[in-house]
């Protein structure tokens, strides 16, 4: 990466939280785990495909990474999940911030598209 991608990204923390809070990167569930824990939350809007294709948001949420606390964990469901394990595999190979956490939230369909999913057919 030859530098910081210009993004917004949304810093989500529970009112009147310490500014020092350990982060979590993620993008879904945001407000409520802000609200439940004592760490700030981030959400990156990173560039999607296939108008910026790959590397484009691995080097984004790379990026948010390096600009956020020292305690960072990286949160990831669906896409996310993917740039999850990307993001904390790419700091390690390039020396970069370490991740204190790496979740994966790898639900089953709900139930409902499932059900959907079997009367169309």
């Amino acid at each position: 990466m030859s530098g910081f991608v210009d993004m917004r990204t949304h810093v989500i923390a529970a009112a009147g939280a310490d500014t020092t809070l350990p982060a979590l990167i993620l993008d879904n569930a945001a407000r409520r785990i802000a609200d439940e824990t004592d760490v700030a939350v981030i959400t990156v809007d990173y560039r999607l495909a296939p108008e910026n294709p790959y590397p484009a948001a691995l080097e984004d949420y790379y990026a948010v990474l390096r600009w956020a606390s020292d305690t960072v964990a990286v949160l990831g469901e669906g896409a996310g999940g993917g740039h999850t394990v990307a993001t904390a595999v790419s700091s390690r190979d390039r020396s970069g911030p370490p991740v204190a956490a790496l979740l994966l939230d790898a639900r089953p369909p709900s139930t409902t598209a499932a059900t959907r999913a079997r009367s169309e057919s």
